[in-house]
């Protein structure tokens, strides 16, 4: 009996060790893929006095990235189910390291985009993989296994809001981010090794034994979905712009006579710990969101969550930065906390292109969400900051009645059809 159960002990600790090391790799991987992805808007206002940018061009350099990583998605995403591979996620860590680290090298404006561009499109290699390989180490428990991927991202853009600006302010500039480079291309060795784990699993003969009119179904609802989330990341990007503004602005009026680049960079550590406190709502909200949505019921907490929490994005408007960290978390909250439950959704619907399900709902949404700077910029300048941050409330409720199309019952055939 004794034998047995040692048999039976050291069987599960080998199924768990088959998925939990390759998760937290992954996981670790996009800690630092999102670290990345932080350090231009957590300094946006360091780089613009650097590379003397005006407001427009900063605006745009900013979309540009969203652009760019959000285009190399789809493509990341058809080559990795066309071919059953997660290798660009390799290419995209590397791609990430190199140009994130770059702009601390380059001395001039037309090189900054480039840089930027190319480590934008690196981070947009790197998700449809990761995430769809996050998903299929454990498909029984899709939700969570997606919900702590997406925490990982949360806390790397955590740590990158926080820790960049702080070591912008000690170094006096951008220098040392080249030291990111290393760590990058050794983490995507480990994604390397971490994927090579993973069998990736399609699911063609389920779709292909539906009804025709099911497929369509399933298809209209990843664009809800999708919708409902491009809106949400574009009122995150027009807010983390807007906070650079705000931030910049109170100080302003406190040392009139301070330069530009003294102004940015005594903000930058303000901005970047109002953006860590956006993504550390966001983090929590999708941890709890995967252990407490089941699937077939993410309909009501789609909908709920963001309109519930719409007025405390709008009440920035009447709030000094100090008292804004806490409402910060909540926005946070709002934005980002259904995010994994809909890229498991897609997932769900799309079993034969998990890949592309993940670019959709993921990065798909990036490309129109570069109007969210744009938009904001334009807002400042024609509304005032009061109504900006009332729009951007506004955005974050509308996100949330989009989904109200979406029926309940189908959503709960679909997890029966899965686990037939």
């Amino acid at each position: 009996m004794t034998q047995v159960a040692a048999s039976i002990e050291n069987k599960s600790v080998g199924v768990v060790s088959s998925w939990a090391l390759p998760l937290a790799a992954i996981l670790g991987c996009h800690v630092w893929v999102d670290l990345c992805a932080a350090v231009l808007p957590s300094t946006l206002g360091v780089v613009e006095a650097i590379y003397d940018l005006s407001a427009q061009e900063s605006a745009w350099l900013l979309g540009a990235g969203s652009v760019a990583a959000g285009l190399s998605q789809p493509l990341s995403a058809l080559i990795g189910d066309r071919f059953r591979t997660y290798a660009l996620g390799v290419t995209g860590c590397v791609l990430a390291a190199i140009g994130i680290g770059a702009i601390g090298w380059v001395g001039h404006a037309a090189s900054l985009w480039t840089v930027y561009i190319v480590g934008a499109v690196g981070i947009g290699l790197f998700h449809p993989a990761a995430v769809s390989a996050a998903a299929q180490l454990r498909e029984e428990r899709r939700t969570i296994s997606v919900a702590f991927f997406f925490v990982a991202g949360m806390s790397g853009g955590v740590l990158g809001a926080f820790l960049v600006p702080r070591w912008v302010s000690a170094s006096g500039g951008v220098n040392f981010l080249p030291w990111l480079i290393i760590p990058g291309c050794l983490l995507a060795a480990l994604f390397l090794w971490a994927v090579s784990r993973v069998r990736h699993r399609g699911a063609l003969a389920v779709v292909k034994r539906l009804p025709v009119h099911d497929i369509g179904t399933r298809w209209l609802v990843v664009m809800l979905v999708y919708m409902a989330t491009v809106i949400r990341f574009m009122a995150q990007l027009a807010l983390a712009y807007v906070f650079v503004r705000w931030v910049q602005g109170e100080i302003q009026l406190q040392h009139p006579s301070w330069t530009t680049e003294k102004l940015a960079i005594f903000s930058a550590p303000r901005v970047g710990s109002l953006n860590a406190c956006v993504m550390a709502g966001a983090a929590t909200g999708g941890l709890c969101a995967g252990f407490l949505v089941q699937p077939g019921r993410e309909k009501w907490p789609l909908v709920v969550l963001p309109c519930a929490l719409s007025p405390l994005a709008a009440s920035l408007a009447f709030l000094p930065v100090e008292w804004s960290y806490v409402i910060c978390f909540f926005v946070g909250v709002g934005m980002f906390s259904m995010v994994p439950v809909g890229i498991a959704l897609a997932q769900r619907m799309l079993p034969h292109r998990t890949h592309l399900a993940s670019a959709i709902v993921l990065g798909g949404t990036w490309v129109p969400a570069m109007c969210g700077p744009r938009l904001a910029e334009w807002s400042l300048g024609a509304l005032g900051q009061t109504q900006t941050f009332i729009l951007i409330g506004v955005a974050l409720f509308v996100s949330g009645t989009l989904v109200l199309p979406l029926r309940s019952s189908f959503l709960m055939q679909t997890t029966h059809q899965g686990r037939k």
